[in-house]
């Protein structure tokens, strides 16, 4: 699969987990606090896929102003602006576009046992225990993952994870001229 397709079916796979979103909100909007200037999931450090990255510096090929708009927020992701705004929030990894929603998880603790656990933003579902939602109610983000990792794979990208940093999208725009 060329990293052309690959961007095609991370697409396809950002709407379903989009759809996922707005449905779980449709269902329980009196649960989320998510909003426009709301910040606190913008935590510093993520990491995203080749795919993801490659999607962001396209994105950035034609907003370069992103990347000198201003110095970010201190001590958040570094596409957010000062104003608590993200700047490549059309092209937010799926990390982002998933936060705010119950998720369902495995840890695995030895090869044999293995738990799910659910987790959600500490700001949302306060007056519900999201161990009583419906399954329909929760986004699996294992399976999320898994397509992913067989998106980027199948794409030829390094399964290494990328710095969701302006310094990184700064020398891949050096090195793509």
């Amino acid at each position: 699969m060329s990293q052309e397709a690959a961007l095609k079916n991370y697409n396809a796979l950002l709407k379903k987990v989009d759809d996922k979103f707005q449905d779980i909100y449709g269902r329980h909007k009196d649960q989320f606090q998510c909003q426009k200037g709301c910040y606190s999931c913008c935590k510093k450090d993520l990491t995203v896929s080749g795919v993801e990255a490659l999607q962001i510096k396209n994105f950035i090929q034609s907003h370069q102003e992103v990347l000198s708009l201003d110095k970010g927020k201190e001590g958040y992701c570094e596409f957010l602006s000062e104003r608590g705004e993200c700047l490549v929030y059309p092209v937010r990894p799926i990390i982002c576009r998933s936060h705010g929603a119950p998720i369902a998880y495995k840890d695995a603790i030895d090869d044999v046992d293995s738990r799910q656990y659910r987790d959600v933003c500490d700001l949302n579902f306060t007056e519900v225990d999201i161990h009583d939602l419906d399954p329909q109610d929760i986004m699996n983000i294992d399976t999320v993952n898994v397509l992913l990792a067989v998106i980027n794979q199948h794409g030829g990208f390094s399964q290494e994870r990328v710095p969701l940093t302006r310094i990184h999208f700064l020398n891949k725009l050096a090195e793509s001229k």
